[in-house]
């Protein structure tokens, strides 16, 4: 009998895991290959074999090894790509250069460092819901797509449940305190982000505050910020890996994040956020992302030309509780200021749908036909 082909996947992490499920769902049943995490391996039982991505921590070098050497000798039709680490760009590559088209689904939007040359190396097409982006990748001669945000699709409490959820102060003003989901990132954020918080709170009183763990921080780090919170009398939480911090965030009314996906997905739910970051985390920031949400050495309370708030540190505590005082305080026109970037990222609908429209034509190709089983 002969070998159907696969649809090749790469998941790393547990947003990115869901969200090409919801893809898959929309297309014709058949084998997967690649790297995916529990939605995925449901998937794949009885049509392929993935290897399982835990979503709760990085990917170990053996299995991004697998990844690579399983790039080259699958029988695929076509893949799906949700990374732009060197591994996933690696597999990439080598998936094109035996014909097997590639397309980059920006689902964890980590800002692309990658040089523009390499990002056409590995990847066909790409599917972006971030209109800075879209408009760079294009400029750099690659067919980009614009699409809505993942999150857009998953469900969100509304604020009475999630609050309760959350056991957060009646009445009282809340933050939001994610430190991100990189390692060094969030261990540098969070002491900053607790030390504005207790200050706010020493100055209004009536004001209450989770920390947001990402659900792939390796345990050490999960202990640090555990601890750092505890100094501060200040209450964690584990991020559902599947649904992500959006499903909590209507909880909150202004939301302390580093760039890059929590911090959209505070604009999402209706959330001002006051974004941070370390110093050594401003080089990585490419021009299309900062262009987004800009990229000044000052703080801004509102952004003129109605995108975003920045703060970029090193810098006290006291300027960063005075910002995050300001936003509370003008959150309605703060909120007003970011309802196009909202409106933007909400933009047709159903990024699961337009995702899977960019790959169907690649599904049936000659000689070859993805059977529905």
């Amino acid at each position: 009998m002969k070998e159907k082909a696969s649809l090749f996947v790469v998941a790393p992490d547990a947003a990115s895991d869901h969200a090409i499920a919801r893809v898959l769902d929309r297309l014709p049943r058949m084998p997967l290959a690649g790297l995916g995490g529990a939605a995925l391996a449901a998937m794949a039982r009885g049509r392929g074999s993935i290897s399982l991505a835990s979503g709760r921590r990085a990917v170990p070098e053996f299995q991004k090894a697998e990844c690579i050497a399983s790039a080259q000798k699958e029988r695929c039709l076509a893949a799906v790509v949700a990374s732009c680490e060197d591994w996933s760009l690696e597999a990439s590559v080598r998936l094109r250069a035996r014909g097997i088209p590639v397309l980059l689904y920006r689902v964890t939007l980590a800002p692309i460092t990658v040089a523009p040359e390499r990002l056409r190396a590995a990847f066909d097409r790409v599917a972006t819901p971030l209109l800075a982006e879209l408009e760079y990748l294009r400029s750099e001669g690659l067919d980009a797509h614009g699409v809505a945000h993942p999150s857009a699709e998953v469900t969100r409490l509304d604020r009475s449940t999630a609050r309760t959820s959350l056991n957060l102060t009646p009445l009282a003003e809340t933050i939001a305190i994610l430190p991100g989901s990189r390692a060094e990132q969030a261990g540098s954020l969070t002491p900053l982000l607790l030390d504005a918080y207790e200050r706010l709170r020493q100055e209004r009183g009536a004001v209450d505050a989770r920390v947001l763990l990402a659900p792939n921080l390796p345990p050490k780090t999960v202990r640090w910020i555990e601890k750092c919170a505890a100094h501060f009398g200040v209450e964690t939480f584990q991020v559902d890996p599947a649904l992500g911090a959006i499903s909590l965030l209507s909880a909150f009314d202004v939301a302390l994040v580093p760039p890059g996906t929590a911090s959209l997905e505070a604009v999402l739910a209706g959330v001002a956020p006051l974004i941070v970051h370390v110093e050594s985390y401003k080089k990585a920031l490419p021009d299309a992302i900062a262009r987004l949400f800009g990229n000044d050495r000052t703080i801004r309370q509102t952004d003129r030309d109605g995108r975003a708030s920045i703060v970029v540190s090193p810098l006290g505590g006291p300027r960063l509780a005075d910002a995050l005082g300001a936003i509370l305080d003008e959150r309605e026109e703060y909120l007003a200021a970011l309802q196009p970037l909202r409106d933007r990222l909400l933009e047709g609908a159903h990024p699961a749908d337009r995702v899977a429209t960019l790959l169907r034509p690649w599904l049936v190709r000659t000689g070859v036909r993805a059977t529905v089983i």
